[in-house]
């Protein structure tokens, strides 16, 4: 095997550009912090290596029992790599992995499709790369296309909604959201028909630099002089300073994307390599990942605590709630499908075509966004028949709030919807002056507008109709009725700040109302992890009473005002919504750490008892486990604010935050 090209500390990593493996070949005796990594003082099980012994080298299950780093050191430890290599059967091929540092990228596209829906699957990267148009102004609206596999464009293309630097605001309002000090680099392309364009390079360095405030983001600078942040390159053909500069950008990522790495076994990255070598195009039951755990020494425990890191990191992706037995060994494949939609639904803007019928279900897709499973079985690639369907996807995409259910089979994917040219607004903002929400960045963060829109449905919002029709639906402009009442709000997103526009209504009403949108706001923040995100609002049409009364849910309904300190029922908690799914349905398979905290049930026994009483049923169990502690089962008070607490402790902080957020 191959030395190492260059050394990194084993057992630590970051990502998406993650240490992996670089010591693994011809590893010595190191220092704690360098070889073994024993977490909140866990055995060595995962540990892979090789020992002497009597002069034979062989796989030491001592080594795997061990209790404490210094019992590891009384043994001298050589070539891990070889042994890994060994135990999770890489070909020749997989070797290289072995002495570089591995880069994974996301390639998530520009249209602005994209940036509404990605935010609630890909979190909190190392580096976000922006690739900027060099032959275009910054505040030009960017061509969207789709090419074919013949080269021939599909479909009309058209003119985004937003310009350049509306795009780059945009998204990072959405990163700065989420991370204190995020990394920045953008990329210059089409940089041999530069000067097609009439705004200078220098222009677009004083615009951006005016953007990459360096007190919110950790922006990578083209040369030492912190006076460039393009790397200007051109990517079609490119020549040897092309090659030097993308070079340059290589070496700043390698070397300045570990702000913080996170210690970890070393065996969790033979694990990795494992699970994605044995995945079906990109995915893996979670029985299958159990069957490779075990060929690398990994128990179910340490398993779940490896998939929850590469998990944390996009490295995978698992949504235990409602996909428990699926796991994405390949973030690219949940954002395959959803290229599927965007790129499908570009085809259709020049449908119908003369001569050509189209289906009822297809232009109900094309002008009103509505998705279907019939729909999704149009794009096979990806599906495996009792791992993930075109069923399973829309689970999915339900659970994250990309989709809601409309009817039966019928499903609204808001950021699909055709954007209103804003010259056409106006006609949709009723006469009284409008509740007004701005954000502390200035502009709305990517996404978050629709993930907005979706939650309102689980508060009984419906889209508002008009002889059969909805009467006002596009992705920046929805009305909406609420169920059982004459309520009915407009919401416009205006880039910079949201209008709500509330038709004939009492100042009761349209404080209930402003109740609605600011906790919907704040449950959309939960679900994409925007945590930096301040709002301010007022309804100036109401008076000093209205424009006073503090935006609180308890002016939304009455009857969903809990008492922090009131004992809970399983009807209000049934009622507390989490996208499509119930409190209950939304814990899914992470019930054992709800129980054993809330029920005080150290050794799991009871839990163990519930779970065989109702077969494995995770919402059955959950739900026994709530009763159990309603009835008084434990030592922990039997408060709104208890359960809040632990499900914040169980990493659960969506559904706590939907408790909080009904307190009195």
């Amino acid at each position: 095997m191959d030395p190492p090209q260059q050394r990194v500390s084993t057992g630590l990593a970051d990502n998406p550009v993650r240490a992996i493996s670089s010591t693994l070949a011809g590893v010595r005796e190191q220092e704690e912090d360098d070889l073994f990594v024993i977490e909140n003082d866990q055995s060595l099980v995962s540990v892979i290596g090789k020992v002497i012994t009597n002069g034979d080298i062989s796989m030491a299950p001592s080594l795997a029992k061990m209790e404490t780093y210094q019992a590891a050191k009384q043994h001298k430890v050589v070539d891990v790599g070889e042994e890994m290599a060994h135990h999770i059967h890489l070909s020749s091929e997989n070797k290289k992995l072995f002495g570089v540092k591995f880069i994974q990228f996301t390639d998530c596209g520009g249209q602005l499709q994209y940036h509404d829906i990605l935010p609630l699957f890909i979190q909190d990267p190392i580096v976000t790369i922006f690739a900027l148009n060099l032959s275009e102004e910054l505040s030009h609206h960017p061509t969207i296309e789709y090419y074919g596999a013949d080269g021939r464009p599909v479909s009309r293309p058209y003119h985004s909604s937003l310009s350049h630097k509306q795009i780059l605001q945009h998204c990072l309002g959405a990163i700065h959201s989420r991370d204190t000090h995020p990394m920045i680099a953008i990329v210059g392309t089409h940089k041999d028909t530069e000067e097609r364009c009439s705004e200078s390079r220098k222009e677009k360095e004083q615009q951006l630099q005016a953007l990459l405030d360096p007190k919110h983001f950790h922006v990578l600078y083209n040369g030492e002089e912190m006076n460039e942040v393009i790397f200007a390159v051109n990517c079609q053909s490119p020549g040897n300073e092309d090659k030097r500069i993308a070079s340059v950008l290589k070496t700043k990522i390698l070397s300045k994307c570990s702000k913080k790495l996170t210690k970890l076994p070393l065996a969790w990255f033979g694990l990795e390599i494992q699970l994605r070598m044995s995945s079906h195009d990109g995915i893996l039951s979670l029985s299958e990942c159990l069957k490779s755990a075990e060929k690398v020494y990994i128990d179910n425990k340490t398993l779940f605590a490896a998939l929850h890191h590469l998990v944390h990191h996009n490295v995978f992706l698992y949504y235990p709630e409602v996909l428990p037995q699926t796991v994405f060994c390949d973030p690219q494949v949940v954002i395959t499908k959803v290229n599927e939609l965007v790129e499908y639904h570009h085809k259709l803007r020049d449908c119908p075509q003369e001569g050509v019928a189209v289906e009822s279900d297809l232009i109900n897709f094309r002008d009103h966004g509505m998705v279907s499973v019939e729909l999704l079985r149009k794009f096979p690639k990806h599906y495996i028949e009792g791992l993930f369907t075109p069923q399973d996807l829309i689970k999915l995409l339900l659970s994250r709030g990309a989709i809601v259910v409309i009817r039966d089979d019928k499903h609204l994917m808001p950021a699909l919807l055709p954007h209103l040219d804003p010259d056409q607004v106006a006609q949709y903002r009723e006469h009284g002056a409008p509740l007004m929400i701005r954000f502390s960045q200035g502009y709305i963060p990517s996404g978050l507008f629709c993930n907005f829109i979706a939650l309102l449905f689980s508060f009984s919002w419906k889209v508002c109709m008009d002889r059969g029709k909805p009467s006002c639906l596009y992705r920046n402009c929805i009305r909406l009725e609420q169920s059982g009442t004459s309520n009915i709000m407009t919401l416009i997103d205006m880039f910079s700040y949201i209008e709500v526009h509330v038709r004939e209504a009492s100042c009761r009403v349209r404080r209930e109302i402003r109740g609605y949108v600011t906790c919907g706001i704040k449950s959309a923040c939960s679900v994409l992890k925007y945590h930096d995100v301040q709002l301010e609002d007022s309804f100036s049409c109401c008076g000093d009473r209205c424009r006073s009364d503090p935006p609180h849910l308890t002016t939304v309904v009455t009857s969903r005002g809990f008492s922090p300190s009131a004992t809970p029922t399983i009807r209000q908690l049934i009622s507390i919504t989490i996208g499509h799914l119930t409190l209950i349905q939304s814990v899914g398979t992470r019930y054992p750490d709800l129980g054993i905290l809330l029920l005080e049930d150290d050794n799991g026994v009871l839990v163990d008892s519930l779970t065989s009483e109702h077969q494995r049923n995770a919402e059955e169990i959950t739900r026994a486990i709530l009763q159990r502690w309603i009835a008084g089962t434990g030592r922990k008070p039997t408060t709104w604010m208890t359960l809040a607490d632990v499900l914040r402790q169980c990493q659960l902080t969506v559904q706590a935050d939907a408790i909080q957020a009904c307190f009195l």
